[in-house]
């Protein structure tokens, strides 16, 4: 491997979207790369070791899983995830299919989040009218809500 295609492929950035999911929700999440022509997979990994944890299976830039264009060089791998918010972040990462014992190095990140409930989101719509019109300051999760 050449020096610059060494550093092309270390600066390579996996994506998700979104980036944030809801506990004990199925959620379309759509992984990008931008890479060379290689055999990319998509694994899972232990947010705090690094270590795989399970190989989900190869993203591609054929136009399926996802994948808007063929041959632009994006490579795509699209998964439906249901995480059970015991961790509040999920991680995932690209390696090289044809060396399977490669590192991960190219990270994403899904965050778990409990979905809000009818009074938080009352309070976050209240606080965002009064920061945007100057008026009272913002009401605290444990505020009543104002009448």
């Amino acid at each position: 491997m050449s020096p610059i295609t060494a550093l092309a492929i270390a600066a390579l950035k996996l994506e998700s979207v979104p980036t944030q999911i809801y506990a004990e929700e199925r959620t379309p999440v759509l992984f990008t790369l931008r890479a060379p022509p290689k055999s990319w997979q998509l694994v899972k990994i232990d947010a705090d070791t690094g270590a795989v944890t399970q190989y989900l299976g190869p993203m591609n830039d054929q136009k399926l899983m996802g994948d808007q264009r063929a041959g632009d060089g994006v490579f795509t791998r699209k998964l439906d995830i249901q995480a059970t918010g015991r961790s509040p972040r999920l991680a995932y990462a690209a390696i090289d299919g044809e060396d399977p014992k490669a590192a991960p190095t190219r990270l994403a990140s899904v965050e778990v989040a409990r979905r809000p409930t009818l009074p938080q989101l009352l309070r976050q719509v209240v606080n965002q009218v009064r920061s945007q019109t100057g008026g009272q300051k913002p009401v605290a999760d444990s505020a009543p809500l104002p009448q």
